[in-house]
Order: structure tokens, then sequence, then C-alpha cells
């Protein structure tokens, strides 16, 4: 199986290739391998040219993008010279453009002229329906490049008919999702499994502040039990996560223990608290942020002596100890998160270098847990990974 995505912006890069991280995640959870992803341009000797090269290889091709109606949108074209299909006006399709969008959407007559030797998938969240031709062994299914229509369309209709009509061998994959680990520590441990477990397919995935390993395999039971070798092998790093991100981890425990929590950040400037409200749902117990960024906002809002940052810093352990102790005060929420560091690219020294990140995380009523981090890399490599090294020590906090 290959996977085509089309168009000029990702090309240029000025639109990341979303699309295809998507179907190829859905396609392996679903037991299929995708050999091969390809990216061309808007041009239809392109696509043709690329519908050849994959048809010689597989029978089964996915393509997005080009299928709107403006006039670098040639797929159908392409498409349609591959398997010598006509185009006809289909009434059906543009009473239904009317009746979504009325009678003045100027797209109507080219949404609605479509390939006749391709199977239509209504799309209802968008103008471009999603097209499958099929001729002998090959099937070429066609989906819009916008990602929330692309999703629909694969979620619907592309997933429900491979597993009809084309059916692969039930497959087992799990996760796991590791705190505060780097793909240099994992690999050792990785390479030992695969002795034991031949059968057993691992795919490593390194974040900032985490890493996170596909097992999947025919056999259930090896895969299941060289899930548990790998978290036995990393424990007290495992975390269960809907998505493999640590902030929604951290969501659900928060709701499941019925918690409420609040950070006070200096560094990251709302990162943390961005990253938890970005799930829906975070209203539950994220009662609220302190982004005090300078010393007088650190002062004024969390009540850190002046003494203090005059003699330890604004990095510091006693800083962060005492931006946590203010926000619990101020919030009234039950834990807190408070940051506070030099992310770069100025702003160190000798004694505190770039990177240099104090965290604490506490409760009230509980002695809080002050650790030191330094955040690798750029600026934003810095912040990205306080902000999930945070989180992640916020998940065991918790645990405990």
């Amino acid at each position: 199986m290959e996977i085509i995505t089309i168009g000029n912006e990702l090309l240029s890069g000025a639109t990341i290739n979303s699309n295809a991280a998507f179907l190829c995640r859905q396609l392996h959870q679903a037991g299929y391998v995708v050999d091969r992803v390809t990216v061309v341009g808007d041009s239809t000797a392109a696509i043709l040219s690329s519908l050849i090269e994959a048809f010689a290889r597989t029978d089964t091709v996915i393509a997005t993008g080009g299928l709107g109606p403006t006039v670098d949108d040639v797929t159908r074209v392409a498409a349609a010279e591959y398997f010598r299909s006509d185009f006809a006006y289909n009434e059906q399709i543009a009473q239904l453009l009317i009746d979504r969008y009325g009678s003045k959407l100027s797209s109507i007559k080219d949404q609605a002229t479509l390939p006749v030797k391709a199977q239509l998938f209504s799309n209802a969240i968008g103008t471009a329906q999603g097209l499958l031709f099929k001729e002998d062994e090959r099937l070429l299914f066609l989906l819009p490049g916008v990602p929330s229509e692309m999703r629909h369309l694969a979620e619907d209709y592309v997933l429900p008919y491979l597993r009809e009509q084309r059916p692969t061998a039930a497959r087992s994959v799990r996760q796991v999702h590791l705190h505060n680990t780097f793909e240099s520590a994992v690999d050792p441990v990785i390479r030992d499994l695969q002795k034991k477990y031949s059968s057993v397919a691992f795919g490593i995935y390194p974040y900032p502040g985490r890493v996170s390993v596909t097992l999947s395999g025919e056999a259930a039971e090896e895969v299941e039990a060289c899930c548990e070798a790998l978290a036995s092998a990393f424990t007290g790093k495992v975390f269960e996560s809907s998505d493999g991100t640590i902030e929604a981890a951290v969501h659900q425990r928060m709701i499941e223990k019925k918690l409420t929590l609040a950070t006070a950040e200096s560094c990251t400037g709302g990162a943390i608290a961005s990253r938890l409200t970005a799930i829906a749902g975070a209203s539950e117990y994220f009662v609220g942020s302190c982004v005090t960024y300078s010393n007088a906002m650190k002062e004024r809002l969390l009540g850190v002596s002046a003494m203090t940052l005059q003699e330890k810093g604004a990095v510091s352990e006693e800083t962060v100890r005492e931006m946590l102790c203010g926000l619990l005060d101020v919030t009234q929420a039950d834990c807190g998160i408070a940051v506070s560091g030099i992310a770069g690219p100025t702003g160190g020294s000798g004694e505190k270098p770039i990177g240099t990140v104090w965290a604490a995380v506490g409760m009230l009523g509980r002695e809080p847990l002050v650790w030191l981090m330094k955040g690798p890399g750029t600026r934003e490599m810095v912040i990205d990974y306080s902000v999930t090294r945070t989180l992640g020590e916020l998940y065991y906090y918790l645990e405990k």
C-alpha cells in the first residue's frame, strides 16, 4: 500500500504533511503496511507519473489533495486519465451542495463534475467528494487535502472499505510511553527484547522529555509479554496516555483524583497552561495560571520575597519554592506547578548557563518536589523539554 500527498504547499514547506502522518498511523493500527509515501506538486503530469509508478509496485493507493475547485486542483483529471474515465455532471451532488451551501456557491459546477468510473464517498463537511477508482485488483482512493475532511472520509469510508474488501491478518498494537527518558537509553533495552521476542516489531519515537515505543505483531500474547517486559525495565517512568502525550496523562489523573491545579510560569511563558487547556474538559480541574515573567510580578502576584530574588536570583530553588507557596495561597488550588529558568539564547552565566531551569510541584499540606533540570538546545527546545518534564514530575507526584 502506498500514499500520495499532493500539493505545491507541501513541497514548498508552507504546510506540514499531517495527512500522511494520520493515514500511516491509522493504517498501521488497523494492521496494514504502508510501503511508501510520495509527495508531488499540483501538476497533472506529475500526479499521473506518480500513479503509474505506484501501481507498478502496489495494488492499493490513497491520494490526498487537489480535489478542490481552484486552478491548481488537478488530481481528478490525472486519475481520470490514468483510468481512462470521462467526466459527467452529477445532479445529486450538485443538489446536495446547493442544499448545504446555497445556490450562489460558485464552485458547484466544478465540484459536481466527476469521473464517471469513480465511486463517490459523500463529504459531510466540505465540497469535494471522496472518490474510489477500481480496476482489476487496483484501488485508488482520492481524498481532499483539508485535514479535517480527509480524516472524516478516511475514518468513515476508506478504513471500513479496506477492512471489508482487503482484510489483513489481525495485528496487535501496543504503546509504551516513557517520561524523562531518552532514545539512547531505550535502544539497548529494545535490542535485548528483540532477541527474545523476534516476532514483535518495534518503533521508537523520541520527543523532548519523553519517548514512545510502539510494539506490534500477530501474536497478541507475545506483544503483551514484550510490552510488560519493556515497562518493567523502566519502572517509575511509564505513563498511561490517550494520545501519547504527558499532558493527556495529567489531564486524566487530575480528573480521576478530583483535584484542582494552577501554574506559576516564568521562562515557559504560559506554555504549561496552554498544553493543559488545549485538551477539552480541562476546566474540570484547571483553575488558572500566573505568568510571572518579571521579578516584580513574582513579588506582587506570588509573594516571592525581594531578598530571595536579590540573594538567590529568579532562577533558584528558593524562588520556585516561594512561587509555588504563593500560587497555592492565591488560587486555593489543590496542586501547583512553579517554573523559572533561562531559556536563552541570552541571559546565561557561568553559574547558571542557558537551559538552567528550576521547577517545583506540590500540594497543600504535603512536601513539594523541587528539582533542577538542564534543557537542551534552542530556546524552543528548552521550553518544550521543561514543560514535558514538569508535567511528568507532577504525574508521578500525584501517584505517590
